[in-house]
């Protein structure tokens, strides 16, 4: 996990990479994905949360490509590949939690 400043915005996106989906779930706790090309195959394992309402963020690297994600309790419900799999993500003490 990496912390990232909004000062490095260009760690966001850049060459191959951008942003696609920003979901908050609360006015502290919010997630952005992003998406990865820049090997030839679109990745979209890339997660950016903050819980402090977009001060900072932290960089977490998902099991798996997500396609879409809904608020679901407090968290996100997430359609993921490969397969039908579903992610769920919450933020649970200033930590992210995947199950």
């Amino acid at each position: 996990m990496t912390a990232v400043t909004t000062e490095a915005a260009a760690y966001f996106q850049g060459a191959g990479r951008w942003m696609g989906v920003v979901r908050f779930v609360s006015q502290q706790n919010g997630f952005v994905f992003q998406e990865d090309i820049r090997q030839g195959i679109r990745n979209r394992r890339g997660l950016f949360y903050t819980t402090d309402g977009g001060a900072s963020w932290h960089q977490q690297t998902l099991p798996g490509s997500v396609f879409d994600c809904q608020v679901f309790e407090g968290g996100l419900l997430c359609s993921s590949a490969p397969g039908l799999r579903l992610l769920r993500l919450r933020i649970q003490r200033f930590r992210l939690v995947i199950d």
